[in-house]
């Protein structure tokens, strides 16, 4: 489920996608036209439009648009994500402005990014697991959380920031942690992605 105001909202289940224009009172099966392979939708809203990405039952990417305030989706703009293999790939999508990005999730993940009216590869931070969590905070700036989350045991997490939209990726690094949780970002990082303090540990 998706809102972009006290209006506006989707929800995906399955391969029909519901609209309501009336804050929830009334839902519309919107004409979205695709088959998909898991009930995974993934919906972000950013300027007025919401956009809508989705596994066809072929395995292939698709992307919807629409304005927020009325059902006229746009597509399918099929997306190559090359590598995302199944079973059943999972999309994520996030947009800001006329660029957005998607991270897809298989048996690894892999990325695609979109500039200029085209979607292409995108080579994701943090190593070949990908981010555990991510968030476009404008065209530019892009947050990613990698490792894997902190426990009793320790683990490896870090912060990271791209200022460049995503082209550029960090370099290995990690930043150890023991004991109960607490925020950790850790240099070394390259100017392009870099730990938004530079806290030592």
């Amino acid at each position: 489920m998706k809102f972009a105001d006290a209006r506006n909202g989707w929800i995906g289940t399955r391969d029909k996608l519901f609209a309501t224009h009336d804050g929830g009172t009334t839902w519309r099966e919107t004409d979205i036209e695709i088959k998909t392979a898991e009930p995974a939708w993934s919906l972000t809203v950013s300027e007025g439009t919401v956009w809508v990405a989705a596994t066809q039952a072929d395995e292939q990417t698709a992307v919807f648009t629409s304005p927020i305030t009325r059902d006229a989706l746009t597509g399918p703009i099929e997306v190559s994500v090359p590598g995302a293999v199944g079973p059943y790939p999972v999309p994520e999508v996030s947009a800001t402005g006329s660029r957005a990005w998607m991270v897809v999730t298989g048996r690894g993940k892999n990325g695609a990014r979109l500039v200029d009216a085209t979607w292409t590869p995108w080579q994701l931070p943090c190593g070949s697991s990908g981010p555990a969590d991510w968030h476009a905070v404008s065209e530019k700036r892009l947050v990613a959380l990698c490792g894997l989350p902190p426990s009793a045991e320790g683990s490896t997490t870090r912060v990271v920031t791209s200022v460049d939209g995503g082209v550029s990726s960090p370099r290995p690094g990690s930043c150890p942690r023991r004991g109960p949780p607490r925020p950790c970002y850790c240099p070394p990082m390259p100017p392009i992605w870099s730990p938004p303090s530079m806290n030592a540990c």
